[in-house]
């Protein structure tokens, strides 16, 4: 029996953590600008929907 495991339009929420690089604006001017480099978490929330596939295999199971 096949079982469904995402279905379109699903939810999709949570958050990423990811590479930051770049210039921007110096809290402690001057200079103006200042570089940094770090990690930034973002914050993401959509639903399923594109490139999904119509079968899926689990175990040597094609599920159609």
């Amino acid at each position: 029996m096949a079982k469904l495991i995402i279905v379109e339009n699903d939810k999709v929420e949570g958050t990423d953590t990811h590479g930051v690089a770049g210039i921007g604006p110096n809290p402690g001017a001057p200079p103006p600008t200042a570089t940094f480099k770090g990690t930034g978490r973002f914050d993401y929330l959509g639903k399923m929907t594109d490139a999904l596939s119509d079968f899926v295999k689990i175990d040597d199971n094609l599920s159609p």
